[in-house]
C-alpha cells in the first residue's frame, strides 16, 4: 500500500501512545455512544481504493474488537494487532499487503458487532462491506505469500466477515485455506517448530483451534466431513485458565465464569467426529445406525459437555448477567449445540442432493416428521428466544 494512500493525520504518532495502549487493556464491553466519526474515508490512486477511518476512529474500533470479539475468540495477540494498526497509520506497513488487509478485516468485524447492537446503524453494515470488498480485491496478492501466522489469521478473519455477509458460503473455503497454512507451519505436528517464542507458539495453537472449530461447525451444517480429522490432532486443547484470560467470559456480577474458547474447541471435536461417523458406509447402509455404540458415546459426550455450559440459566437471566457482546458468542455456541443435538437425535444421511441436507428446508421437514424431533422442542425454543434477544440476532448464528 503506497504511502500516498495513507489517510492519517499529523497527530497520529501521538495518538498511538502508551496511554492509548493502556486504554485498549481497560476497554469496556459493547459499543458505547460516541461522537467519533467511524465511517471510512476513501482515497483513490488510479483504480485502487483505500478506505480507513481517521486514526481516532480506528483506535476506537480496534478497542471494541479486542473487547467484544477477540476476548472470546483470541484470533490475535493484543500487542501484535495493535502494532499492526500503528504501523498502518504511521506508514511503516507500506508494501505489506497482509497488514492492511488484516486491519481492514478487524475493522469489518468491529462494525459487524456494532450492527448487532442497539446502537447499530445501516452505515455499520455498509462500512463492513467496504472493508471486505477492498480486502478481496487484494486476494490475488495474498495467496502468493509464503505461509505465516498472520496469513493464517488473515484467512480466518476473511471467513468471519464473509460468514456474516449476504453470501456466507465462501467462508468455508477460507477456513480450509487457514487449516492448510497451519499444516505448513507445523502447528499440529508431533515435531513442531521449536525456534519460536513460547508466546508465539501459544498464539499459533489458538489460531489452529479457531480454524478447526469454525471448520467443524460449518461442516456439520453443510453435511461435510471435517477438513482435518480430530484423530490427527496432537496439540492440547486451549487451557481452561488461560494465562492471558483468552477466551474467558464472566458474568457482570461475577456469578459465573467460563472459558468459552475451550468449550467451543471441545464441542468442535464432537461435531467433527459426528460428521465423520455420518460419512461412513455403515451409516448409509444402516437406518438404525444412531443406536450403535459409537453414536451413543458421542451423545453421552455431548451430555457431559452440556453440564459445563450455563444451559440451566434462562434467557432472561443470561441477558441480565452478560454483556451483550458476550451474549452474541453464547448464541453462536448454543446454535452449534442445537445443530449437533439435532443430528444426533434425528440423523439424516449425507446426500448429494443439496435439497435433502439436514438444514435445508426439505431436510428440516423430513427431520421434523420423525418422532425423535419432539425431544428438540425445548432446545429449539430456547435458541429462538436467545436469537430474539440481540438486534439483528439472526446474524449471530454465523459467528
Amino acid at each position: 500500500m503506497p504511502s500516498s494512500m495513507l489517510l492519517s493525520t499529523s497527530d497520529t504518532l501521538d495518538f498511538w501512545s502508551d496511554t492509548a495502549a493502556q486504554q485498549i487493556e481497560l476497554g469496556q464491553h459493547g459499543p458505547p455512544a460516541t461522537a467519533i466519526d467511524l465511517q471510512p474515508k476513501t482515497k483513490c490512486v488510479g483504480d485502487k481504493k483505500c478506505s480507513i477511518p481517521a486514526a481516532e476512529a480506528g483506535f476506537f474500533l480496534l478497542q471494541e474488537y479486542l473487547v467484544d470479539f477477540n476476548a472470546a475468540v483470541p484470533l490475535f495477540d493484543r500487542v501484535t494487532i495493535s502494532t499492526c494498526f500503528e504501523d498502518c497509520y504511521n506508514g511503516r506497513a507500506e508494501g505489506s499487503v497482509v497488514s492492511w488487509i488484516v486491519m481492514k478485516l478487524v475493522l469489518a468485524i468491529a462494525h459487524r458487532l456494532r450492527a448487532m447492537s442497539p446502537l447499530g446503524v445501516r452505515q455499520d453494515t455498509e462500512s463492513a462491506d467496504i472493508y471486505l470488498a477492498e480486502s478481496l480485491s487484494d486476494l490475488s496478492d495474498l495467496i502468493m505469500l509464503p505461509p505465516s501466522l498472520i496469513l493464517c489469521q488473515c484467512y480466518i478473519a476473511f471467513a468471519v466477515v464473509i460468514s456474516t455477509s449476504s453470501n456466507p458460503k465462501p467462508a468455508a473455503t477460507f477456513i480450509s485455506m487457514a487449516l492448510r497454512v497451519t499444516q505448513d507451519l507445523r502447528i499440529n505436528d508431533p515435531s513442531p517448530i521449536t525456534n519460536i517464542s513460547p508466546r508465539e507458539r501459544l498464539q499459533r495453537q489458538r489460531v489452529f483451534w479457531i480454524a478447526f472449530l469454525m471448520d467443524a461447525d460449518r461442516g456439520l451444517k453443510a453435511g461435510r466431513a471435517p477438513s482435518m480429522s480430530p484423530e490427527l490432532i496432537t496439540i492440547d486443547l486451549p487451557a481452561s485458565e488461560d494465562p492471558d484470560g483468552a477466551g474467558e467470559i464472566c458474568a457482570i456480577g461475577g456469578e459465573f465464569q467460563m472459558n468459552i474458547f475451550r468449550l467451543r474447541a471441545e464441542l468442535s471435536l464432537i461435531m467433527a467426529e459426528l460428521m465423520e461417523l455420518l460419512q461412513t458406509p455403515e451409516a448409509s447402509r444402516n437406518p438404525r445406525f444412531n443406536g450403535d455404540l459409537m453414536w451413543q458415546t458421542l451423545a453421552l459426550r455431548l451430555d457431559t459437555w452440556r453440564e459445563q455450559w450455563p444451559g440451566k440459566l434462562t434467557v432472561n437471566q443470561l441477558q441480565k448477567l452478560l454483556h451483550r457482546s458476550d451474549l452474541v458468542h453464547i448464541i453462536a455456541v448454543e446454535a452449534g449445540v442445537f445443530s449437533t443435538l439435532y443430528l444426533l437425535l434425528t440423523p439424516l444421511q449425507p446426500d448429494t442432493d443439496s435439497k435433502r441436507r439436514a438444514f435445508s428446508p426439505e431436510g428440516l421437514k423430513e427431520q421434523l416428521a420423525r418422532p425423535q424431533s419432539q425431544q428438540l422442542y425445548h432446545d429449539a425454543k430456547r435458541l429462538a428466544s436467545l436469537l430474539s434477544s440481540v438486534p439483528a440476532g439472526d446474524v449471530a448464528i454465523n459467528w
